[in-house]
């Protein structure tokens, strides 16, 4: 079985992540074409010696990508093609080969939920982005949701057929993770991993932070970068959290900032497609504050393996803050963090990389539990 991989470029982000591991991980032959910007993860997947092709295509040159990607698909045999960033030429490839070569089966992957690949509203562009993508999904011999909540929104805003959808949970190296079950640290450590942009709602944990106690003693690491990053500052400054917060900036080594966490909070806005940090929060044995959003609930069962709020509650945010603060060292907090690690072992690479290999080469699958 030989599977071309479409992505538009190779930098740090989810899915260039998820698809190196997947590609270490894969027992079948996978080619992975990076049509316009390579980067750090492009670097590494070469040294793991996958097969990568860089095309370094201008965003002008319509054909001259097509004519290499008409040429792998020729010369190598290919049997199924993956589309995985939501750019819509790739999308438009993926409809050419569907016609030109029908032998060869055609996947759609929504990595994020299909407002998200829709993109913003109110111009010409976007409402051709829009078609492409729609006209993709539906014409696509299969389309692969990272979660259930994904699937359902594919299914109401672009109308793609259910039973052409297959959800396949991302899958977390949980094996590098720290799963050591240590004391609280004084001050408690709670971090925050991911983008900083207003959607993911660290402005919200910033909120519930403030609401504690003074007397409290806790440290939040928030470990990303983004545009937003000013206005957390600036409100980090209002509320007098100076002493109490630090900017990590992007961090290679997440691993090791988790292991020496305690609470790991996540207080998206917006409707997450999935959440990759949760699962490496939980496989590190971190007791997991998240917001109910998209399909976070897929992966954390309230009280049972963490902790679920509203979202944009920072009052209820603070209420379990306080609770898991004051009683991290109790047993029902211990069973709490073993649960999250039991619970993050069902989202591991090997499993991910597997189910996906058996979906390439036509098996259905059965996928694990969400909520």
């Amino acid at each position: 079985m030989r599977v071309l991989h479409l992505l538009a470029a190779g930098g740090t982000g989810g899915i260039e992540t998820l698809i190196k591991d997947f590609g270490t991980f894969s027992k079948i032959e996978n080619i992975f074409i990076f049509i316009w910007n390579s980067g750090a993860t492009t670097d590494e997947m070469k040294e793991a010696g996958l097969n990568v092709i860089e095309l370094h295509a201008s965003k002008k040159d319509l054909f001259g990508p097509w004519k290499i990607i008409c040429n792998v698909c020729k010369d190598k045999g290919i049997d199924a093609v993956v589309v995985h960033h939501d750019s819509p030429i790739a999308h438009l490839y993926l409809m050419l080969l569907k016609k030109i070569y029908p032998q060869i089966k055609t996947i759609a992957y929504a990595h994020c939920n299909a407002e998200d690949m829709r993109g913003g509203s109110g111009t010409r562009g976007l409402t051709l982005r829009r078609w492409l993508i729609r006209k993709s999904l539906q014409k696509a011999d299969q389309v692969i949701a990272i979660s259930y909540f994904v699937k359902d929104s594919l299914i109401k805003c672009h109308h793609v057929l259910s039973q052409k959808i297959t959800v396949i949970y991302n899958g977390v190296d949980v094996n590098k993770m720290a799963t050591e079950l240590h004391p609280k640290h004084n001050p408690i450590e709670i971090v925050y991993v991911g983008r900083l942009i207003e959607q993911k709602g660290v402005q919200v944990i910033l909120q519930a932070l403030a609401m504690l106690p003074r007397t409290m003693k806790w440290h939040f690491s928030i470990i990303g970068d983004g545009e937003y990053r000013s206005k957390l500052e600036k409100q980090v400054e209002d509320t007098k959290l100076m002493g109490c917060v630090t900017f990590c900036g992007t961090c290679r080594n997440v691993t090791e900032l988790l292991a020496k966490a305690d609470i790991f909070v996540h207080s998206p806005i917006c409707e997450e497609g999935f959440g990759i940090t949760v699962v490496e929060a939980m496989a590190a044995g971190l007791i997991c504050i998240c917001a109910k959003s998209g399909a976070i609930p897929e992966i954390i069962h309230h009280n049972i393996d963490g902790y679920l709020f509203e979202k944009k509650n920072a009052n209820e945010l603070m209420s379990i803050l306080l609770t898991c603060i004051n009683e991290y060292n109790k047993e029902e907090m211990k069973k709490v963090r073993i649960s999250a690690n039991k619970r993050a072992k069902s989202f591991s690479i090997e499993f991910f990389a597997d189910q996906l290999d058996k979906v390439l080469c036509g098996t259905v699958i059965k996928t694990i539990d969400g909520v």
